[in-house]
């Protein structure tokens, strides 16, 4: 009997404590910076074979996406897609067709100078999230949506940060930033587009790279046409209280009813994408900003509370008295318009521009990209420098 005991214990020790013991040294790992780069960017999961100097194998034309090198202000280079709106794209199919494939000396081809010597042209950097690569999942359909608004006029520079892809590197927080930098630079000094013409789009993890990007140029007194984040989040610390790894692998959970374990968690983590802070600095550093929050109600890996609380300090930066939660939630009652089943809008105006959240009932975390609220989010973000564009 004794025996049976002992063994029934021991089986419900291994079987508990093993796990237990897994977890604490996976957050152990947290500390090391390859670990926890591999955790949060995921830039080594595999995904489906391509090769993505052929663009087409995604669905698009022929010669409708030129793929080249960005080199970024500490020397790697970074792999880059620029996709011409496919109006544009079919009023000059024939000499386009007739270029060759493959990665370009982007300077020397006509989808160069069809974005460059274009002055109504204009162009949307496109900030992906983590996993994959530029040519993933949801992320061509994305493209083509950001620019189905005014398909003569709106290109895309989408990029691969640091790790992924073709990008020559590793990920870190401040590289992905610097990443940002370095295309930005690309587009203005390069193609010279000016920053009044370019939109910077993020989704995911690319929210936090846009609202990075969009401070620093603040702080520099750059002024872009606007910014617009999908599925963001407010910072990792936060996020990792429900974020599930392949969606079953909880990261923080088991810790927020320990507080001491959770400081401790919070403490060793390197890449920390403080976004909430960096969008009140933006908005604050800003003469003008146009600032978009998309977000899905039933996206399963970013909760809708982490946009709720990006517009809330947003707004809250605008003030020259904090609103108080109670205050805050009826102003954003009275402000809000219900779209039925769809979802709703909330939109606050200031002297210096305009923060919108908008929030639809479906989408999940990526599907959403597809949506033609995408294309009319961005076309809004140029009418706000200038109202006259593709009316």
């Amino acid at each position: 009997m004794r025996s049976a005991l002992r063994s029934t214990l021991v089986g419900l020790l291994v079987a508990v404590g093993g796990p237990m013991l897994m977890y604490v040294g996976f957050i152990s790992l947290l500390g090391v910076s390859s670990f926890e780069a591999r955790m949060i960017y995921q830039h080594r999961a595999t995904v489906d074979a391509r090769d993505l100097n052929v663009p087409e194998q995604v669905g698009y034309s022929h010669r409708q996406v030129i793929p080249f090198n960005i080199a970024t202000l500490d020397g790697l280079k970074l792999h880059a897609w620029h996709i011409l709106p496919i109006g544009l794209y079919y009023k000059h199919i024939a000499d386009l067709q007739n270029g060759e494939g493959g990665l370009q000396d982007i300077e020397q081809t006509l989808n160069f100078r069809l974005l460059r010597d274009d002055q109504e042209a204009r162009l949307v950097l496109h900030c992906h999230g983590s996993r994959g690569d530029l040519g993933w999942s949801w992320r061509p359909d994305n493209h083509r949506a950001l620019a189905a608004a005014a398909p003569d006029k709106i290109h895309v520079l989408a990029f691969d940060y640091r790790g992924f892809g073709l990008s020559e590197g590793s990920p870190t927080e401040t590289g992905l930033q610097t990443d940002a930098l370095s295309v930005f630079k690309w587009a203005t000094d390069v193609a010279k587009i000016p920053p009044e013409r370019i939109a910077i789009f993020g989704q995911s993890l690319g929210a936090g790279v846009a609202i990075s990007l969009a401070r620093e140029l603040a702080l520099r007194n750059i002024s872009v046409a606007g910014i617009i984040t999908e599925g963001g989040f407010t910072d990792v610390p936060t996020l990792c209280t429900t974020y599930r790894v392949a969606g079953f692998l909880p990261v923080a959970m088991p810790l927020v009813k320990f507080p001491v374990l959770m400081n401790y968690f919070v403490s060793r983590l390197i890449n920390t994408w403080e976004n909430k802070g960096r969008l009140v600095d933006y908005i604050q550093a800003s003469e003008r900003y146009h600032i978009q929050l998309i977000h899905a109600e039933d996206d399963p890996i970013v909760p809708l509370s982490h946009c709720d609380e990006l517009f809330r300090h947003a707004v809250n930066a605008t003030a020259s008295n904090q609103l108080g939660l109670e205050k805050f939630d009826r102003e954003k009652t009275a402000s809000k318009t219900e779209l039925g089943q769809v979802g709703f809008i909330t939109e606050w105006t200031t002297p210096k521009g305009l923060i919108r959240q908008e929030v639809f009932r479906f989408g999940l975390h990526d599907k959403i990209l597809s949506f033609p609220l995408n294309g009319l989010a961005v076309l809004r973000a140029f009418q706000s420098v200038d109202p006259s564009f593709a009316a």
